[in-house]
Formats: C-alpha cells, sequence, structure tokens
C-alpha cells in the first residue's frame, strides 16, 4: 500500500449495505474542508471493496480487487473530475 492508502476490514459489509457506508465514507470527506491561508480545500476518497468470500478468501486474493478497483475510481474522477460515477457494490463489490 502506498502512503494515502489504508485498509479497513468490515466484517458482515456486502451489497447495499457496503454502498451505503462507502458513500457515507465519500461525503463525510467531501463536507470536510481545511483552511489554507485565506483559502478553504477540500478533499476527495477513492474507495475500492472487495467481499469475502465473492472476491476472494485470502487477504492477497481480497487486497488486489479493491486495490484495482480503488485506482479505476481514481482515474475515472481525473478523467471526468466531480461528474465521473464511482463505482457501485451492489450485490458484492464490482
Amino acid at each position: 500500500m502506498g502512503g494515502d492508502e489504508f485498509l479497513a476490514i468490515l466484517p458482515g459489509m456486502h451489497g447495499e449495505n457496503l454502498s451505503r457506508r462507502i458513500q457515507s465514507l465519500r461525503q463525510s470527506v467531501a463536507n470536510c474542508h481545511v483552511s489554507v491561508g485565506n483559502q478553504a480545500v477540500g478533499g476527495t476518497v477513492s474507495v475500492g471493496a472487495a467481499c469475502y468470500p465473492e472476491d476472494g478468501c485470502t487477504s492477497d486474493e481480497l487486497i488486489y480487487p479493491s486495490d484495482q478497483r480503488m485506482y479505476l475510481e481514481k482515474n475515472m474522477f481525473r478523467e471526468h473530475g466531480a461528474k465521473a460515477k464511482a463505482v457501485e457494490y451492489a450485490g458484492h463489490a464490482r
């Protein structure tokens, strides 16, 4: 993992519950602003998720698709800005 990445394990979090939790995290980050000089600076978060056992059974099997999904989302936001659609996690992480 890089310096700006972290891993969270959320037992029992699948489908719509996972999607809501990710959206809540995105909204919380979007609502946070830090003053830099006389300017308010905000941030964004890109999330990649994987579900056990649908996406894998070992830590490596789960981290890989989660990492790929996070970078897919980062690239979508880089290319399309705020109009980009976040990766959806209905059913299980995709």
